[in-house]
């Protein structure tokens, strides 16, 4: 049996914290789709369009973050993300032996 622990940190690289981990995985989406979503989260009500983009701003890119990570998933709406999920699961397990 093989434990896993999993961190979910938009700031993953900017903080350094990705030097803690032995695989990193990064979710993508086009810009747009993730400004939707962000505006759609509860608890962020309070939140414009405008204070997303400067949240973005002060984040890698999506090139830089993709360059960093050891697996991209697509989350763009039309690649179901659980085969992605699974996919990775299997390289993660192998890697690890």
């Amino acid at each position: 049996c093989m434990e896993l622990v999993v961190r979910e940190a938009a700031i993953l690289f900017e903080s350094r914290s990705d030097e803690t981990c032995d695989v990193v995985v990064t979710v993508e989406a086009p810009l747009e789709l993730r400004i939707s979503r962000a505006l759609s989260r509860e608890g962020h009500a309070a939140l414009t369009r405008e204070d997303i983009i400067k949240r973005f701003q002060q984040q890698l890119n999506h090139h830089e973050r993709m360059a960093k990570a050891d697996h991209v998933l697509q989350n763009d709406g039309t690649s179901p993300l659980l085969p992605q999920v699974l996919d990775v699961m299997v390289a993660i397990r192998r890697m690890l032996g």
